[in-house]
């Protein structure tokens, strides 16, 4: 059942009758007083709780969204599975949830609209030549453990995954306007292997950080227009990455100088490459470090492509 929770005084109306037979400066002061009140309310979030039927196990997370701000996190969660949490006093009527089975999968799909963006040319002109911005905001609240395979799908906007205590097994996310900020904030956390992790923007920034805190062993990034940012500073374990850009900009943070990791580079003739001095090129677009060979251990495997802009690969200053 979707819950939708508000709060509105009752005695509003007697208040101000009341107000009415002070004095001027009186009644000003008391409707400053109301207006800052309902500012600091409409900050407040409405919730809306769902995922009630979801099961122990095997279950898979479906979600879409046209616009808006998104927050994706795990947070200790009693009375349901899955939170909802949105700044929108109209969210409800936003909302299509369903359910299904999927072989031996528990499905929950979501799907949310807004009316703030109709289409993709009136998108790119606020994005990029207005002030205006979107404000519609969701927080999405999941159980550690609990969703197995997920798949976002975002319109415009941002969203930002915090993944350090979700449990993901395969995670894919997609965008075609949002930029799309993923987080591993807390090292310590790999304990899975054969792991998958996929995102896209067709248009926008993709940013990937604290990567040693990751539960997934490969990646496979990608921005169309825009950036693609990593960190890999503080990197312990086996990865291997799979990250392009069509036209912009493929920034590396690369781990310790003495960790064993191998880049292959897919270049064109329109990117130009920027590669650390401690990296050495073993056979064309193919660099590696001298603690790099055929029995290293928790070895990273980058290969990175750029069709028209930069590729720039950063020394680590971590040790």
């Amino acid at each position: 059942m979707t819950t939708l929770g508000m709060y509105l005084p009752s005695n509003l109306l007697s208040i101000f009758l009341i107000s009415m037979n002070l004095r001027p400066h009186l009644f000003l002061f008391l409707v400053s007083i109301l207006t800052a009140f309902f500012e600091i309310k409409a900050q407040n979030p409405y919730e809306l709780i769902l995922g009630q039927r979801f099961e122990e196990n095997q279950n898979k997370l479906n979600v879409e969204s046209i616009s808006g701000i998104w927050t994706i996190a795990a947070r200790p969660l009693q009375d349901t599975h899955l939170r909802l949490l949105s700044n929108d006093p109209e969210a409800l009527q936003y909302i299509n949830q369903s359910y299904a089975d999927e072989g031996d999968y528990h499905v929950f799909n979501l799907q949310l609209s807004h009316q703030e963006v109709w289409n993709f040319r009136d998108y790119l002109a606020n994005k990029y030549f207005s002030k205006k911005k979107i404000e519609s905001s969701w927080q999405l609240q999941l159980d550690e453990g609990l969703v197995s395979d997920a798949n976002f799908h975002f319109g415009f906007g941002r969203a930002t995954f915090d993944l350090s205590s979700l449990h993901f097994k395969n995670l894919k996310i997609k965008s075609a306007s949002a930029d799309l900020n993923i987080s591993h904030r807390y090292p310590g956390h790999f304990d899975a292997r054969g792991d998958s992790l996929h995102a896209s923007v067709d248009i926008g920034d993709l940013n990937v950080q604290d990567l040693d805190g990751s539960r997934f062993s490969f990646y496979k990034l990608s921005s169309g227009i825009g950036k693609l940012s990593m960190d890999l500073r503080r990197i312990q374990h086996e990865l291997d990455i799979y990250g392009t850009v069509g036209a912009g900009k493929l920034r590396v943070q690369l781990p310790a100088s003495d960790y064993p990791i191998k880049i292959h580079v897919y270049d064109s003739p329109l990117c130009r490459t920027k590669v650390p001095k401690h990296l050495v090129e073993i056979e064309e677009n193919v660099f590696t470090n001298f603690s790099s060979h055929d029995n290293a251990q928790n070895i990273v495997n980058l290969h990175l492509e750029v069709g028209m802009g930069t590729l720039e690969l950063v020394a680590s200053d971590y040790h």
